[in-house]
């Protein structure tokens, strides 16, 4: 997977342990230090990412950049959909109304906690998450997500309700038959099967008898 980190230098955040953790199992790119919105542009217009991972303060209405630059909640939607990002991941403060807001703009997934986070513990579930989509299940955001989430409550995953009615069609699309299939019963398999071993005998015997045995 490619990963777009987001990682400005602010007070009272280590992200060299998270960045870590993405670093060994995906390809990743970062912006660190002083990121402006600009950067983040720039960068999402180049290349396409699976993945943008914020890790920063945030707060209902954005993610803060560097010089106390606040990233909106608009300009987070719009950069992933610049070159189709269909995951997010805020590892960062209360961001769940960035994540709400992110799935009704045009975003599939986006992770984001419901608390204050503490900076000791942060890396843990982006281990989890990343670590999980390394292990053979690099578009299974669904599962990563229950991984990396120890049920306290303090991560939550928002889906677009679109793609869940997708899924519920695709389903539904599984189960129904296609037209112009035959719909087959239990007795009239079995009066299939039989018919078929009765003919196999026959035929046997026809064999034997031409072959003067």
């Amino acid at each position: 997977m490619r990963v777009l980190v987001i990682a400005p230098d602010q007070p009272g955040i280590d992200t060299l342990p998270e960045i870590r953790s993405i670093q060994r199992r995906h390809h990743m790119s970062i912006l660190g230090g002083t990121v402006k919105p600009q950067d983040i542009y720039d960068a999402c217009r180049d290349t396409r990412f699976d993945v943008h991972h914020y890790a920063t303060h945030s707060g209902p209405t954005g993610a803060l950049l560097s010089d106390g630059v606040l990233f909106t909640e608009e300009d987070i939607a719009q950069v992933a959909r610049m070159k189709g990002t269909d995951t997010l991941f805020f590892n960062s403060c209360e961001s769940g109304r960035l994540a709400s807001y992110a799935v009704r703009h045009g975003v599939r997934f986006a992770i984001h906690t419901n608390i204050d986070l503490d900076d000791r513990d942060a890396w843990k579930s982006a281990l989890s998450f990343y670590g999980y989509l390394e292990n053979g299940h690099s578009r299974d955001i669904v599962g990563a997500y229950v991984v990396a989430d120890n049920g306290d409550g303090d991560y939550g995953l928002q889906i677009s309700p679109p793609y869940v009615i997708e899924l519920q069609q695709r389903a539904e699309a599984a189960i129904l038959p296609r037209p112009g299939t035959m719909i087959i019963s239990r007795v009239q398999m079995v009066l299939v099967g039989v018919g078929i071993l009765a003919a196999s005998g026959l035929w046997t015997v026809i064999l034997n008898a031409l072959s003067g045995r």
